[in-house]
This record gives C-alpha cells, structure tokens and sequence, in this order.
C-alpha cells in the first residue's frame, strides 16, 4: 500500500525559501482580494441599511430609539472585521495547514491510494 507523501525534505526546504531574511515582504495590498473585499464590504453595507431601515419603526415603538438595532449590527460588524483583519496578519506556516483535512484535503491519512 502507498501512501501519497512529499518528497523528502521538502517542507523543510520550502519554509527556509519561504521565510528567509532575503525575501522582501509583500506589501499588504498586494496580498488582498480587492474585488472580494469591495464586494464584501458592499454586502456588509447594504446589510447595514436593510437593517436600519427595517428595525427603525419596530425599535422605536419599543425602546424610544429608532437606530438601536442599527448600532448593534454596527458595533458586532466592526468586532468581525477587526477579528477578521487579525486573522489576515497572522503569518500561518504552509506546514501548519497540512495538519487539517479541512483545510488540504490531499495530505492526509484518510485520502490513501489504494494497490
């Protein structure tokens, strides 16, 4: 029975290659999504209107404070993204995601060749 595996030292090299002194650093904005992060935050905004506009009668009636809901969705939308900007700057090592079948569903013990 085989196994499908990497080469002999091959995570080694690519981690020394990948997190050498020599290489420059990517600028942030290279790293980005653009036309994934605009199209987000739009969803996020439009999100953010239907909301309000659809709560202000209701929050009004019932807490005498038309934008109630509106300022929580606010306020847990900025806790996302900053949680989620966190996660972006976290430099996760390439061996680090082989772990997880989730993740790289081809390095793990249950995807096996079979002979």
């Amino acid at each position: 029975m085989s196994v499908i595996s990497l080469p002999q030292g091959y995570l080694n090299k690519t981690l020394v290659n990948r997190f050498s002194a020599k290489e420059k650093a990517i600028p942030l904005i290279e790293k980005l999504d653009l036309p994934l992060l605009t199209s987000a935050l739009i969803l996020l905004g439009l999100g953010l209107v239907m909301v309000a506009s659809s709560s202000i009668s209701i929050a009004e009636r019932q807490l005498s404070e038309p934008l109630y809901y509106f300022w929580h969705q606010l306020f847990y939308s900025v806790i996302g993204l900053v949680a989620g900007f966190i996660i972006f700057k976290i430099n996760w090592p390439s061996t680090y995601c082989y772990k997880f079948s989730f993740i790289n569903p081809g390095f793990n013990s249950r995807n096996r060749q079979r002979s």
